[in-house]
């Protein structure tokens, strides 16, 4: 190991006597002493000289495994880091490091990185042990880190407290630190607020979602944490347990102090109408340059829904998105918001109404008084409402034409039935022209839905990647109306989703003849509960197989295709399928004969795919 050590050493030597030679600094004459990396840094930031990315040596995979079997040998761990020597980013994420290799990195790797400036140590398995090891014996040699990534670990307060206490001070420029899905707390936020947030003035993006930080932990980092972020522009506390009193005191102590927050995530909380009120009332006023705010499943309601729009919307005009998902809102809220806040969003391009409790009513007001106001609106999420055939008509009749930049429309789950898709069909699709994934599931469509898209929208969606149809009583004359007059429009098709419809052999032999040939980029067809058999199965494997080598999921399941079908399958089909990693047949009646063939073919042809039989 000490011999591999030699040889490390002199390569990372070469590479930054390389980088001072291209600044125009004098290289060292022969024989005198090698400057160490941190002298090296120390002159090129004195020149004013960014440094230059250093390539880790090759072999750091090997050194790696080899220090994590020898979590106890000081030289195997000072070989793994002196692979980085230099180097300005290390991305160790999903590595298993856990806290015997953290604590060994942090005593005998973590020195030799002195140029460190981002680190991703993300799901390799620490704990607290592991986050105190860094703290306290690696993070004065990272004067320079800019980027802290440990996300998807198991820290929890004791760990972020000792990150607060002995590591903050020699971080002053970090601008960015992910510590989403661990188990902080209460506790672990404030320590970051009581001990670390005066460390950090360059601050820029703090990522806390999936934490269990209540309004306690809130509070302490808007009172003793928010005036030394000036330059905050992200924050994320998705999924965590803060109710209205934690998001009214960011609103009453935090707001006023990032100017230049962009992006603010408080989904998956509970702040209620009285938080949503707070935000619009204290906090909007402060962030003219917001951009993208997250309050899916908070529950504020119609009466929340009211308040940005009549109290925050006129201050926010560079707003790009907008998630609203899960929150009862009902036609009073959509109401208010597309009277009094959509014309001070000029830039929206995403808004998230999905399950909500909006109907015709709601919609309609969306469609005749904000969609002229948002021109750049790119997606659209309506789903699991109860717009009904009316909403979607008015929709098709008032909005569309303003929206020509559309991508993706999400409308399933609310009985818009065949007068709603005939009405999005005949007067909205011609206004879409880029749209690349529509979800109409659950919307009893039928045959004459299905057969209107056809005949009326798809040659004006060139564009389309994603199609979503499922659960909506499409029998075999819908399907093949789309193979035979929608098929060819959509050369771009990814995904079509097909589930719980009643194609049948006929309609399954169509989308084999008529529809295969025009999708050579499809990569998952989902066709399960369809009453397709061993004629259906075969068409697909005889007639459509050989046109979809990007093929990576199919789904059969809850069918009626026996051992003839599946033989089809893997005699026809499997050799045009290479990539193929989900091959989904159950609960059909193929039988043992059929599960050997599909088996012994799968092993040939998808050694990485999935079968499920």
């Amino acid at each position: 190991m000490a011999g591999l050590l030699e040889k490390i050493r002199p390569r990372q030597q070469q590479q930054q006597q390389q980088q001072q030679q291209q600044a125009g600094l004098p290289a060292p004459q022969a024989g005198a002493a090698q400057p160490n990396a941190a002298a090296g840094s120390a002159v090129l930031a004195a020149a004013g000289i960014p440094l230059a990315a250093v390539q880790p040596d090759p072999r750091w995979h090997e050194l790696l495994g080899a220090a994590k079997a020898r979590s106890e040998s000081a030289t195997a761990w000072q070989a793994f880091g002196l692979c980085f020597r230099g180097c300005i980013e290390i991305h160790l994420p999903n590595k298993e490091i856990n806290d015997a290799g953290a604590t060994a990195l942090a005593q005998h790797a973590a020195q030799h990185w002195p140029n460190l400036q981002s680190l991703d140590l993300s799901e390799i398995s620490i704990g607290d042990a592991g986050a105190t090891a860094l703290a306290q014996h690696a993070a004065q040699h990272w004067p320079n880190l800019q980027s802290l990534n440990l996300s998807k670990n198991s820290i929890g307060a004791a760990g972020t407290t000792a990150l607060a206490q002995h590591a903050a001070q020699h971080w002053p420029n970090l601008q960015r630190l992910n510590l989403n899905h661990n188990t902080i707390g209460d506790a672990g936020a404030t320590a970051l607020a009581q001990h670390a947030a005066q460390h950090w003035p360059n601050l820029q993006s703090l990522d806390l979602w999936g934490n269990t930080i209540g309004d306690a932990g809130t509070t302490a980092l808007a009172q003793h944490a928010a005036q030394h972020w000036p330059n905050l522009r992200s924050l994320d506390l998705d999924s965590n347990k803060i109710g209205a009193a934690g998001v009214t005191a960011l609103a009453q102590h935090a707001a006023q102090h990032w100017p230049n927050l962009k992006s603010l995530d408080l989904g998956g909380n509970s702040i209620g109408a009285a938080g949503a009120t707070a935000l619009a009332q204290h906090a909007a006023q402060h962030w003219p340059n917001l951009q993208r705010l997250n309050l899916n499943h908070n529950t504020i309601g119609d009466a929340g829904a009211t308040a940005l729009a009549q109290h925050a919307a006129q201050h926010w005009p560079n707003l790009q998105s907008l998630d609203l998902w899960g929150n009862t809102i009902g036609d009073a809220g959509t109401t208010a918001l597309a009277q009094h806040a959509a014309q001070h969003w000029p830039n929206l391009r995403s808004l998230d109404l999905d399950s909500n409790k909006i109907g015709a009513a709601g919609v309609t007001a969306l469609a005749q008084h904000a969609a002229q106001h948002w021109p750049n609106l790119k997606s659209l999420d309506l789903g699991g409402n109860s717009i009904g055939a009316a909403g979607a008509t008015a929709l098709a009749q008032h909005a569309a034409q303003h929206w020509p930049n559309l991508q993706s429309l999400k409308l399933g789950h609310n009985t818009i039935g065949e007068a709603g898709v005939t009405a999005l069909a005949q007067n909205a699709a011609q206004h879409w022209p880029n749209v690349q994934s529509l979800d109409l599931w659950g919307n009893t469509i039928g045959d004459a839905g299905a057969t209107a898209l056809a005949q009326h929208a798809a040659q004006h969606w060139p564009n389309l990647q994603s199609l979503e149809l499922r659960y909506n009583t499409i029998g075999a004359a819908g399907i093949t109306a789309l193979a035979q007059h929608a098929a060819q429009h959509w050369p771009n098709l990814q995904s079509l989703k097909l589930g719980f419809n009643e194609i049948g052999d006929a309609g399954a032999t169509a989308l084999a003849q008529h529809a295969a040939q025009h999708w050579p980029n499809l990569q998952r067809l989902s066709l399960y509960k369809n009453k397709i058999g061993d004629a259906g199965a075969t068409a697909l494997a005889q007639h459509a197989a050989q046109h979809w080598p990007n093929l990576q999921s199919l789904e059969l399941i809850y069918n009626t295709i026996g051992v003839a079908g599946a033989t089809a399958l893997v005699q026809h089909a499997a050799q045009h399928w290479p990539n193929l990693q989900s091959l989904d047949l159950r609960v059909n009646t193929i039988g043992d004969a059929g599960v050997t063939a599909l088996a012994q073919h799968a092993a040939q042809h998808w050694p990485n795919g999935t079968l499920s039989v």
